[in-house]
């Protein structure tokens, strides 16, 4: 290969494009043997070039080979087809509706509270129960007293007169509570017995228990814990039956009072059979905690029942003013129909 003289080729930077006489030399752009020129101008057959994204800046434009692939949005998806179901039966009622317009009517004046004349049977659970209220309170009184005595007497001498007197009352008051409270137990349960009875043939019913089986479970003990409960409830649902406001709540208010009872009672049996002299003088301090709670517990149980039969009455303001829903007249519907065939 020959290559052209120094003198009839020009220098490095001079321009033009390479011909004949200046042949494009092999290398890179500023070395020797390189014809630098100015840019050719792009042919006009060549498409021109397309930018590097789309109509939205942010949206790139895939590279050749790739392509948008469209999904269903989550919502447009179908469901999974379920199994179906054999058809239900066919809706109808068990009884008569008895839905309707709703209307409330006042309750007539009543008589004053007091002119009302109270059964036997709830006349004689109320002074049994006013009677054990006032031993109980006793009782309280007398354990109150002993443990005061027992946390003077650590460091004074007592008189003998004092301790025997005040012994002696406590365990007369003691015996006579706990058969007061025998007593008054027997009374409830017979009171309970008769008021079922009443309350059911008042609705058309029959007592689903025997008399022997309300006596059992409402005098047996730690049965009757929840048992007596349960007899009251049954009983009144049937007084809510003949549209008598619902002693629920004072019900359950009066279980939880109940049941206190019987945990105080067994801690202070529990308590009593340890004989040494600490123990025999916090059993006073806990039996005077028990005295207060069965006294409380007694004040429940005649509210209770003082309640639920002053709501016997039929102009009684304790009554529930439940609605009264018109509804329609069969009888007097199809009388037409009769007279007309």
């Amino acid at each position: 290969m020959t290559f052209p003289q120094a003198g009839g080729i020009p220098g490095p930077h001079e321009g033009g494009p390479p011909g004949p006489s200046r042949p494009h030399l092999p290398g890179l752009s500023g070395q020797p043997g390189h014809w630098p020129s100015s840019p050719q101008p792009a042919p006009s057959d060549r498409p021109p070039t397309r930018p590097n994204h789309g109509p939205n800046p942010r949206i790139p434009v895939l590279p050749p080979g790739y392509r948008w692939h469209a999904s269903r949005p989550p919502s447009a998806i179908p469901p999974r087809p379920r199994p179906s179901r054999p058809p239900s039966p066919t809706p109808r009622y068990a009884s008569p509706p008895r839905w309707g317009l709703v209307q409330h009517f006042p309750l007539a004046s009543a008589e004053p509270a007091a002119d009302q004349e109270k059964p036997l049977r709830t006349a004689l659970i109320e002074i049994a129960l006013s009677t054990l209220t006032t031993f109980l309170g006793l009782f309280a009184f007398a354990e109150a007293f002993r443990y005061g005595l027992a946390f003077y007497g650590r460091g004074h001498l007592l008189p003998a007169a004092l301790v025997a007197v005040s012994g002696s009352f406590l365990s007369v008051v003691f015996w006579l509570s706990l058969v007061l409270i025998i007593a008054v137990a027997a009374a409830l349960a017979w009171w309970l017995w008769l008021e079922r009875d009443l309350a059911y043939a008042a609705n058309h019913r029959a007592d689903p228990r025997r008399w022997w089986e309300i006596l059992l479970l409402a005098l047996v003990p730690l049965v009757n814990l929840v048992a007596l409960g349960v007899l009251l409830k049954e009983l009144l649902d049937e007084h809510e039956r003949r549209g008598r406001r619902s002693w629920q709540p004072a019900l359950r208010s009066w279980w939880l009072w109940w049941a206190g009872g019987h945990l105080a009672a067994l801690s202070y049996a529990l308590w009593t059979l340890n004989s040494s002299v600490q123990a025999r003088t916090e059993a006073l301090f806990l039996g005077a905690a028990l005295g207060v709670v069965l006294l409380l517990l007694t004040i429940r149980t005649r509210r209770l029942i003082s309640a639920i039969d002053a709501s016997k009455h039929p102009n009684s303001p304790d009554r529930a003013d439940k609605p009264v829903r018109w509804v329609i007249a069969t009888d007097a519907a199809r009388t037409p129909e009769l007279a007309s065939a």
